[in-house]
């Protein structure tokens, strides 16, 4: 039977998830979701810089309610703070926590061995051709269904 490229990806893709599910660090977080690693993850990336819900909402493509759900149970969780600005009071600038900060960490590690297992025997110039084609597989699909390349926002908006 001839294999097909989504049905690959899409194993390949289940099986990376529930290894990095089976990692000990990531367990500890048992209430940290995907979205919420991402929000995380993004941040860090912007320690010191003012970042909003409606920024959150704009980098993951999802509605309002959803990110005010995430954002109340990562702050209940002590994974973030909501902190007011001076210039405008209506809006709460998100600041993660030592413990949020732990946690990204922790789980950039677990995700780092996962990779290296992963790319056990592979060599450098066929993870190179790897990663080329898959980008192109994503052009491809962004042109011409309007999506983003990296897949997860809502538009072309990167």
């Amino acid at each position: 039977m001839e294999k097909k490229l989504g049905i690959e990806i899409h194993k390949t893709d289940l099986m990376y998830r529930r290894v990095i599910e089976a990692c000990e660090e990531l367990q500890r977080a048992n209430s940290l979701t995907g979205t919420h690693g991402f929000v995380l993850a993004y941040l860090c990336k912007r320690e010191g810089e003012e970042v909003f819900q409606r920024d959150i909402e704009r980098v993951c493509g999802i509605r309002r309610s959803s990110v005010t759900k995430v954002v109340q149970l990562m702050e209940k969780n002590g994974l973030i703070v909501r902190e007011s600005v001076p210039h405008d009071a209506r809006l709460k600038r998100l600041i993660v926590t030592p413990k949020g900060k732990e946690l990204h960490q922790a789980t950039i590690e677990a995700f780092n061995r996962v990779e290296q297992t992963a790319l056990e025997g592979i060599a450098p110039q066929d993870l190179s051709t790897f990663l080329t084609v898959l980008e192109q597989i994503r052009t491809n699909l962004a042109d011409k269904f309007g999506l983003c390349k990296s897949g997860c926002c809502s538009d072309k908006e990167e």
